[in-house]
């Protein structure tokens, strides 16, 4: 696996510590983190903020990274029926969301500054993604409630 020799200077990283990054990577930390969120990927967030510097290696790399977690970003919110409006900011999501919203922009922020790439916005993604309008589309929602019985 390719890595970003500076960003392992930067970071004051080991080569055990790089190595468990590594596999970490390969068995798809990153590119899922966002579809799993929990405590422990919480305490191990500066983790997967290090994954991105250092083994994301091109602008290429870093959109098809966002664009994995724009999709798991509309995922959770579909299922865990989290509404958000274009007014909102990473302040004011629901706290399920937050920690989300949060990891999402401090990689986002990273990879921009380091690629030149478009920094992107998980709110606006979010209230101009057809997935998420059709999930508060009364019709489409009772009949997803009812193919997967849900009250």
């Amino acid at each position: 696996m390719d890595k970003d020799t500076v960003a392992i200077e930067r970071r004051n990283l080991d080569e055990a510590a790089v190595l468990r990054l590594a596999n970490a990577c390969e068995a798809g930390w990153l590119h899922n983190v966002l579809s799993r969120i929990t405590p422990l990927t919480l305490r191990r967030r500066d983790d997967y903020i290090a994954m991105a510097d250092i083994f994301i290696m091109n602008a290429e790399q870093a959109e098809s990274l966002l664009d994995r977690f724009d999709a798991d970003l509309e995922l959770f919110c579909s299922m865990a029926e989290i509404s958000v409006t274009k007014h909102m900011t990473v302040e004011t999501v629901s706290d399920e969301l937050r920690s989300h919203v949060e990891l999402y922009m401090d990689i986002c922020s990273l990879l921009a500054h380091k690629f030149g790439i478009v920094k992107r916005d998980p709110i606006t993604m979010l209230t101009e993604s057809p997935i998420m309008l059709e999930a508060t589309n009364p019709f489409i929602k009772e009949f997803m409630d009812e193919r997967f019985e849900r009250d």
